[in-house]
């Protein structure tokens, strides 16, 4: 009999092969459409203008020599522009390109339709159940990194 510490990372490592190594939408990475979809939120918001690699990283977790490769193949698909703040030039603002925000809009759709499926084979009360411990854990993970709740990640 499993255990339940191993029982949660097998399931853990099986959700998270599923999402990344599935690929949900033609043309994107994983790290390409998490970034998109991190920058159309953050258009959504009216907040665009606040979008720099740094705060990418620390959003997505993904570290600094992938982000850039990431923002590089999505600056070659005509889907991301940086630009120089003029307050500070070594600062650089990201945010989707308008005219192509088509591409990103189509492969958002497609996972939204996944997600319907998904929603409806699970059933709302589940869904509602799995957004709310999947959110704590990641919060409680997060404040783990940084070394609160007594426990410190050993690299």
């Amino acid at each position: 009999m499993i255990n339940r510490k191993d029982a949660l990372i097998e399931a853990w490592l099986k959700e998270t092969s599923v999402l990344i190594n599935r690929r949900m939408v033609d043309g994107l990475s994983f790290n390409e459409a998490f970034v998109c979809n991190l920058l159309n939120r953050k258009r959504k918001e009216g907040d665009e203008a606040q979008a720099t690699a740094t705060w990418l990283c620390s959003e997505t977790g993904i570290l600094k020599s992938q982000m850039n490769k990431t923002l590089n193949s999505l600056e070659k698909k005509g889907l991301i522009q940086r630009e120089r703040a003029n307050e500070d030039r070594r600062k650089v603002y990201i945010q989707l390109q308008e005219e192509n925000i088509e591409v990103y809009h189509k492969a958002h759709n497609e996972v939204l339709e996944f997600v319907d499926v998904l929603m409806e084979q699970v059933g709302e009360a589940k869904v509602e159940e799995a957004i709310e411990i999947l959110n704590l854990m990641a919060d409680t993970i997060k404040k783990l990194e940084k070394g609160e709740n007594g426990w410190q990640y050993k690299s």
